[in-house]
């Protein structure tokens, strides 16, 4: 149906990562990573900074005190927000454009990754677990292979994709992996690779549908998280994100210890903060 070696090509193509963001996803894949060495990559990076500390003094963060530092602004979001913003700076323009045969319009794609990588933020809360610091990048990026595949795929391939995920009611990467011999998951896992990424995060985007199938624990853990952050995002209608919504919440949930009020709980967080949020990566 479509020219598997082009799609494979094409991820390759696409900008490379800001060294801040290879540098912080590097370190915070590795055992023992010091907070010390995250603050100072960050110092590096005078956009980054200033996205930091914007997000640190935000309106959610109001009653704890204005920041100027940078170390005090990694401690208040989070090295795994620090490193999702990082990956936003390469990412964000590519998810801003349109992926018409999804029926995802400009902007839609975007708003549903950084929902479902708030959705990571949020839900230690409600899951009671820590997530890995991985599992915020790869719950941004988790769509990514989309803006790839979205070129390759014609009308008539469209409609045999909407066709089968309406008729037969399968979810969007089991038809792709039929139709197209490779789903959105998969493309994104090897845009993860062509990046240098670290191996959790990889497995997290390309199982992000199956995380039962993560060859590692590591990437498993990611992978689950990103699972559940996936649900919440689609949940609450971010980015009017409908391709999937023949995927099952049910199994993530149980996995997590989520009754429907926790889940629910998680939704309203994420949707309350979503367009402050947004703006930490402008």
């Amino acid at each position: 149906m479509i020219d598997l070696d082009a799609v494979i090509a094409e991820t390759y193509s696409l900008p490379a990562l800001p060294q801040s963001a290879s540098r912080l996803a590097s370190l915070l894949s590795s055992d023992d990573w010091k907070l010390e060495d995250v603050t100072e990559t960050v110092k590096r990076d005078s956009v980054l900074v200033g996205r930091i500390l914007r997000a640190a003094n935000s309106a959610s963060m109001a009653g704890v005190g204005s920041i100027s530092l940078v170390d005090q602004a990694v401690m208040r979001i989070g090295p795994g927000s620090v490193l999702s913003m990082a990956m936003g700076v390469a990412a964000r323009d590519n998810m801003l454009a349109p992926a018409t045969p999804y029926g995802i319009a400009a902007g839609d794609l975007w708003k549903h990754g950084v929902a479902s990588s708030l959705a990571i933020e949020v839900g230690r809360k409600h899951t009671g677990q820590n997530p890995p610091p991985e599992a915020h990048a790869a719950a941004l990026l988790h769509d990514i292979g989309i803006i790839v595949l979205t070129l390759y795929i014609d009308p008539t391939v469209q409609e045999i994709l909407s066709r089968s995920m309406g008729e037969g009611n399968c979810t969007l990467a089991a038809s792709e992996s039929e139709i197209l011999e490779i789903h959105h998951g998969e493309v994104g896992g090897l845009i993860a690779g062509a990046w240098g990424l670290p191996g959790p995060i990889v497995e997290g985007i390309t199982f992000h549908h199956t995380p039962e199938l993560a060859p590692s624990a590591e990437g498993r853990n990611v992978a689950l998280h990103v699972a559940l952050a996936d649900c919440v995002a689609d949940a609450i209608g971010a980015g009017g994100h409908e391709a999937d919504s023949t995927e099952d919440p049910g199994p993530i949930m149980e996995w997590f210890g989520l009754d429907p009020s926790s889940f629910e709980g998680m939704c309203s967080d994420v949707s309350d903060r979503l367009e402050e949020v947004l703006t930490r990566y402008e």
